[in-house]
């Protein structure tokens, strides 16, 4: 049985590595990895970071030093072995060196290649790291990595679930679905939620996505539970799709809508009398990704009907402005703090959604993909 998302990522590894339960030969891994050049072919650390490391050419000396070269740029390092067959590496302090500099636990090791993982003590999640011998030429993570930011980003809701041509989408009518970066899923329904974890791959070119609840509250959430090929991933819907093992197909379809909810414009005047009701603090706030949200620790945010702000956290008073509006389908968000909570200003929010109790708004770069994230939940 699996319980955790690290074991489902390792049984997945597993699948694919070296099966072989023997011990580690450490002559034979010293020999292989100080025996030419080795290229990092896989880094994941919440999104699939590869790419950083694209080009860069790694050896490693009996000595115990280590360097990455790459036209002209040299980076020095160090590596050893350590307790528990784990591989310690150090390429300094600078970015996206920094992230190898971790005891890496070596799930399978070869004259070809070296699979490493390592769980992270912030938050528990697991980062994978493959050296093999092929050229990583970068390009490869746009797909897996958008993916992942649409999934982590807000709410979702089952909105269809067929199998085999029977229609069980009702099952999961009450459950808002919550993706955390870290492998985790929580489904929150009127009266119990339901823990269980995700991840995502390529996989022989196509994008996998693991599903896997826990099923002793509520059984139905067994028919979730599978590797679901995706269809189709944008910011306001996820299609899937699986074979089972009859050879029939089933369906499965996250929006950003409870399942018969939404349809028709937008109305701006909604989000306004919801953010003007009770008083709202900041759960969220990414900026381009990084997590600013302890910045906005202790404020509350109340939204008056002139368009002001006044967020306060007891001892101090912070003045702003908002406004709402509608452009074709979207709900804009214009957001001004005076300091020293202005960080999260912008007139360019988007209303991603929205219900009596959170609020999601986004920012998109030039190609359409999320860029900021600022959710507001009600006290």
């Amino acid at each position: 049985e699996v319980n955790s998302n690290q074991q489902l990522q390792n049984l997945i590894l597993d699948c694919v590595a070296n099966t072989n339960t023997d011990p580690i030969d450490i002559s034979q891994f010293e020999e292989d990895l100080t025996t030419g050049v080795w290229y990092v072919e896989y880094f994941f650390d919440d999104y699939d970071e590869t790419d950083n490391y694209a080009g860069y050419e790694f050896s490693f000396a009996l000595d115990g030093t280590a360097q990455a070269v790459k036209s002209g740029t040299n980076v020095p390092g160090t590596w050893a072995l350590v307790d528990d067959f784990k591989l310690d590496l150090f390429f300094g302090t600078n970015s996206p060196f920094d992230e190898l500099d971790e005891d890496w636990e070596i799930l399978e090791a070869t004259a070809e290649i070296i699979k490493l993982k390592h769980i992270s003590g912030s938050d528990g999640s697991t980062d994978y790291l493959t050296l093999g011998r092929n050229p990583n030429t970068g390009g490869n993570n746009t797909e897996l990595n958008l993916f992942i930011e649409n999934l982590s980003t807000g709410s979702w809701f089952v909105n269809l679930l067929e199998e085999n041509g029977t229609d069980h989408t009702a099952n999961f009518n009450e459950y808002e679905f919550t993706f955390l970066r870290n492998g985790d899923a929580v489904a929150v329904g009127s009266n119990n939620t339901i823990n269980g974890f995700w991840t995502a791959e390529i996989d022989s070119g196509s994008l996998d996505f693991i599903l896997n609840f826990e099923t002793g509250t509520n059984g139905n959430f067994a028919e979730l539970n599978d590797d679901w090929d995706v269809l189709e991933a944008t910011q306001t819907i996820i299609r899937l799709s699986d074979v089972s093992g009859g050879g029939g197909t089933d369906l499965l379809t996250f929006g950003r809508e409870p399942n018969g909810g939404g349809g028709g414009s937008p109305d701006p005047q909604e989000l306004r009398d919801i953010l003007q009701s009770g008083t709202w603090y900041v759960e969220k706030y990414l900026d381009d990704g990084d997590d600013e949200t302890s910045d906005y620790a202790g404020y509350d945010f109340t939204f008056y009907s002139n368009q002001t702000i006044l967020a306060t956290n007891g001892s101090e008073n912070v003045d702003g402005i908002w406004i709402v509006t509608v452009t074709g389908q979207e709900l804009n968000f214009e957001f001004d703090m005076d300091s020293p909570i202005n960080g999260a200003d912008n007139d360019e929010y988007k209303a991603l959604q929205y219900s009596p109790t959170s609020v999601t708004f986004i920012t998109r770069n030039s190609q359409g993909e999320i860029e900021d994230t600022l959710i507001f939940k009600k006290n």
